[in-house]
Formats: C-alpha cells, sequence, structure tokens
C-alpha cells in the first residue's frame, strides 16, 4: 500500500487482534509469527530511524510473547528483517541480530536461512558506515560464512568479497591493504570453485591496485 498510515494503521489491527485472541471472542483465534512479520515489513519499508525503531519493537513484543505462546517465536524471516532493516541504519544492532539468529539456530528454536541480500546488506551496512573497523567487520563475517557457520548450501557472493576488499584498501595502512591483496587468491582458490567462485572481479583487482599506487 502507498498509504503513509499504513504501518500505523496494521499496528493498531495487530493490536487488537491480540486483544481478541486474549478475551477468547472468537474461539480458536490465534495470532502467529507471520502477522508480526507482516508489520515488521511494513516499518522496514519506510527505511527511517524511527520506522527502525518500531520494528524492532514489534520484534521484542514477539520474544516477550513467546515465552507464554510458542506460535509468536520469532522465525527465520523475522530474524532477516530486523537485520536488513537496521543495515540502513545501525550495522551494529544488524549484527546483533544476526548473532541472537544464530543463537536460536544452534538451540535448535529458529533455523538459520541465509541468503544473499540479507548477508550482503549487512556487509553493507558496515561499509558504508563510519566505523573505523569496518573493514575488519566484514572479514570476519565473510570469513564466518567461507567456514559454513551459516549453512552448507549457501555461500557469500563475488560482490560481498569486494566490499571488504575495496573497505580494507580505502584505509591506505599497509598491513590492510595486505590482507586485500590475500583475499584476491582466496577468491581464486580452487577450492571455492564448487561454491560459485571464478575468480575475483575486475573491481576487487582495481581497488588493490589503486591502494598500492597510493602508498607508492
Amino acid at each position: 500500500s502507498n498509504d503513509p498510515e499504513a504501518s500505523e494503521r496494521a499496528n493498531t489491527l495487530l493490536q487488537h487482534m491480540l486483544q481478541i485472541e486474549k478475551d477468547q471472542v472468537i474461539p480458536g483465534f490465534k495470532v502467529n509469527s507471520f502477522c508480526f512479520n507482516i508489520l515488521m515489513l511494513c516499518w522496514s519499508k519506510q527505511r527511517s530511524r524511527e520506522s527502525a525503531e518500531k520494528a524492532q519493537s514489534v520484534f521484542d513484543q514477539m520474544v516477550a510473547l513467546a515465552d507464554k505462546d510458542p506460535s509468536k517465536r520469532p522465525i527465520p524471516g523475522s530474524y532477516a528483517t530486523l537485520i536488513y532493516t537496521w543495515t540502513f541504519h545501525d550495522p551494529k544492532k544488524a549484527e546483533e541480530a544476526l548473532w541472537a539468529w544464530r543463537a536460536e539456530s544452534m538451540a535448535g528454536t529458529c533455523q538459520m536461512r541465509m541468503d544473499n541480500k540479507v548477508f550482503t546488506s549487512l556487509l553493507s551496512g558496515w561499509f558504508h558506515s563510519k566505523d573505523p573497523d569496518a573493514a575488519m567487520r566484514c572479514d570476519r563475517l565473510l570469513k564466518y560464512a567461507m567456514d559454513g557457520q551459516f549453512g552448507d548450501s549457501w555461500w557469500p557472493q563475488a560482490i560481498d568479497f569486494n566490499m571488504t576488499i575495496n573497505a580494507y584498501c580505502r584505509r591506505n595502512n599497509p598491513k590492510e591493504i595486505e590482507r586485500a591483496e590475500a583475499m584476491l587468491a582466496e577468491m581464486s582458490d580452487e577450492k571455492h570453485a564448487s561454491r560459485g567462485f571464478m575468480g575475483a572481479a575486475s573491481p576487487a583487482y582495481v581497488s588493490v591496485i589503486h591502494a598500492l599506487a597510493r602508498l607508492g
């Protein structure tokens, strides 16, 4: 909907539905996680800091209600939406949501289903931030993913390496540029061939060449 008040209306409707459920007005009526996810998506699409906070509040409400009603426990889409929402405003919060999801997955309470959109947006959040450790943060997430910690049916893409390499190169630090060079070799490593890598993409080479030129 293009209605600017759609999110507020959806929130009002959800809270009304929760009251109906609580009062047992309609026998067998249940509000599940999908209802909360829809509201989170509504807030997420607004792309403002305030709307991100509201999406977080919806997620927190789910967690609180799940203590007594497992049907309201956050599902993979809940975590994915929360991560994607925060990447535009606070990559630290986005990463916190990622690790919370990972913890739930390890506990067997929420399956982790990583995808390119979520992972790349997470790295992009760090890449575009002013955090001095942005490159290291991207690199750590990339290493974790390449170790298969987010599942063995999904792997990062060349764009994820390119962003991380670029983040290192723009720092003009010899040791960080050295790490960027090492990443070029990793992209071309034969062991990654089955994961869809066909060697380093040209933007990655250009970033490293320019960085080395600046160092003289």
